[in-house]
């Protein structure tokens, strides 16, 4: 027989409880399911919005492309992808970013790799540095590692969470989706230079004026066939 006092304090604890109050904090996730598991990446959702991907002008101002065109380069840059997927990984862990999109960020800067110079620089701009071509105009970058070393990646993808923020502590009325293909933009452009525009404009300054659809495509394709 359960003695009377634990079945009254039993008892308490349930009207205590059932009028909003937590008594005891549990620092253990609840094992609802086996599948249950904490979000690491609360920046996934933007792989998900409608995108242009990448586009060309042409010299008469025409644009062409597309998501296939994007999904084309990014395929190209898988083999060198996985050779650095682990790093990418793990430094989406660090920051909450889905690693499908620093994998896009670094084929569209510099093909994974394969667009950079023996020092780590980009052909294309001797102020860009490593696989997602950070600005050495802009931070001191880190070059420890080299261009595909754990200390580029963590910083690159430090800097677009600041970015990310910023466009969330500015916008903090639009969508998730939104803010985060602007965070992308303010990335390539630089948040001290980024003007926020429309949603509808986001890539009104950045490079080639695709740069947030690109890597949205190239990430999506990365999430789709599962690579990241």
């Amino acid at each position: 027989m359960v003695p009377s006092s634990v079945v009254l304090i039993n008892l308490f604890l349930f009207v205590y409880a059932s009028n909003g109050y937590v008594m005891v904090e549990n620092s253990q996730p609840p094992s609802l399911s086996p599948s249950w598991q904490p979000s690491r990446h609360p920046y996934a959702d933007t792989i998900y919005p409608l995108t242009a991907g990448w586009e060309q002008a042409t010299a008469t101002g025409a644009r062409y492309g597309g998501v296939s065109k994007s999904e084309y380069r990014v395929s190209s840059d898988v083999w060198r992808l996985e050779k650095v997927k682990s790093k990418i990984v793990a430094a989406g862990r660090l920051t909450g970013i889905d690693p499908a999109i620093l994998a896009a960020i670094a084929s569209r800067g510099s093909a994974a790799g394969y667009q950079l110079n023996s020092r780590g620089y980009s052909y294309h701009s001797t102020t860009k540095y490593g696989y997602m071509q950070l600005s050495t105009t802009r931070y001191y970058v880190d070059t420890s590692g080299g261009p595909s070393g754990q200390a580029h990646f963590d910083q690159a993808a430090k800097v677009l969470k600041s970015a990310l923020e910023y466009v969330e502590d500015s916008r903090p009325y639009w969508q998730k989706a939104m803010q985060v293909k602007a965070g992308i933009a303010a990335y390539d452009v630089g948040v001290q230079n980024y003007i926020i525009p429309s949603t509808i404009a986001i890539d009104t300054e950045t490079t080639d004026k695709d740069y947030s659809n690109d890597v949205l495509a190239r990430a999506k394709y990365l999430r789709r066939k599962r690579i990241f």
